[in-house]
This record gives C-alpha cells, structure tokens and sequence, in this order.
C-alpha cells in the first residue's frame, strides 16, 4: 500500500473504517468487546499487492475495479469495554454442549 497525502473526509469513508466492536476467540466461544474511539484522520492509498483469497473461499469472483483503500497516519485514544460472549444464546448452548 502506498498513501498520498490527500484527505479522504467523506462520511461514508469514516464509517467504513470505524470500528465499533472486535471480536476474539476465547474458551471455546466467540467474544464481542465494545470499542470507542474519535474518527481516525484518513487519507487515500493505492493498493500495490492484494491477495483475494476471502471472496474466492466464499465461492465468489475477483472484483473487477481497483480496491477502495485508506490509511491513517495516527490512531488516537481507543476505549474498550468488557467483553461479552458475541451471542449469548449461541454460548450457552455451546458451553452446555460441552460438558459431560
């Protein structure tokens, strides 16, 4: 990846990029753990190599246009909150399955 210096400010951009939960695989269950953080300063970036291995797993065709990529030069403060199994029915009757 290669970044310019010109500032990707579009809305749609800081949403797509925004991060609002990250996931973890802990104990045999999928957690979810909120994250807080101010809006990244962005700025656009060429692609220079890109592996697409997600798509053709899924069964789906390479894209046909150049991806859409961004950086950031900084990341500011990030809060995270407790972490909590991602469903709580799903975890239950996952841990319950487990058991003798």
């Amino acid at each position: 990846m290669r970044s310019s210096q010109a500032e990707a400010a579009r809305p749609l951009d800081h949403w797509l990029t925004n991060r609002f939960h990250a996931y973890s695989a802990r104990m045999g269950l999928l957690w979810r753990t909120p994250v807080r953080h101010e809006p990244w300063p962005l700025v656009h970036a060429t692609t220079v190599a890109l592996t697409q291995t997600p798509t053709r797993a899924a069964g789906l065709p390479d894209p046909e246009t150049e991806p859409t990529t961004h950086t950031s030069p900084c990341v500011g403060p990030v809060r995270l909150g407790p972490a909590r199994p991602a469903c709580a029915t799903w975890a239950g009757r996952r841990h319950l399955a487990a058991k003798p």
